[in-house]
């Protein structure tokens, strides 16, 4: 499960990276300014939030989108992994990014934009193969990150009836379905 959350991280925030870079500069920095604020809350409560979002969509549109809780002998896998990988890709994300901006200064960039090479070949061939070096000197920090975050999703998964513990956790003040 932590492999499996650790590779999703890496993917997600490379290719959000891709795609981030080929915005202007302003939609760039309106983004790092999104990502700060989304990176200084705890991680319990966003673990807690995406849980809730789970049970609110299930109970306004009867889908379950994955199992929140396992009971017996069933195992939820899906949102575990989603919550293990979701703090960890913000923290790349941001990574990935100023790694990129950097990049973006080196003589050898401007060499290949003066050359007539499309932003995006530059991107993909020359920046993320520089950076992804960087991404993968930094992965002890991630992985403690991640180790940190296993941590609050196992304490939550392993107390059974964490919904009469906390208040906070019991889905009685969502609107009820008004069918």
């Amino acid at each position: 499960m932590l492999f499996a959350a650790l590779v999703i991280a890496y993917l997600v925030s490379v290719v959000l990276t891709l795609m981030t870079m080929l915005l202007p500069q302003k939609f760039r920095e309106r983004i790092k300014f999104a990502i700060f604020l989304l990176e200084s809350l705890p991680d319990i409560l966003v673990i807690i939030l995406l849980q809730l979002l789970i049970i609110m969509i299930y109970k306004k549109t009867d889908i379950l989108l994955m199992k929140v809780v396992a009971v017996g002998d069933e195992r939820a896998y899906l949102l575990p992994i989603i919550c293990l990988a979701l703090l960890p890709t913000i923290q790349l994300y941001r990574l990935c990014l100023h790694l990129f901006e950097e990049e973006f200064t080196k003589d050898y960039v401007l060499l290949t934009r003066a050359k007539g090479l499309k932003h995006s070949f530059i991107l993909v061939v020359h920046i993320l193969r520089n950076t992804v070096i960087s991404m993968f000197l930094d992965s002890k920090k991630t992985i403690w990150y991640m180790l940190s975050a296993l941590v609050v999703v196992g304490t939550l998964k392993a107390n059974a009836n964490y919904d009469s513990d906390c208040p906070l956790l019991t889905t009685s003040w969502l609107p009820a379905n008004s069918e």
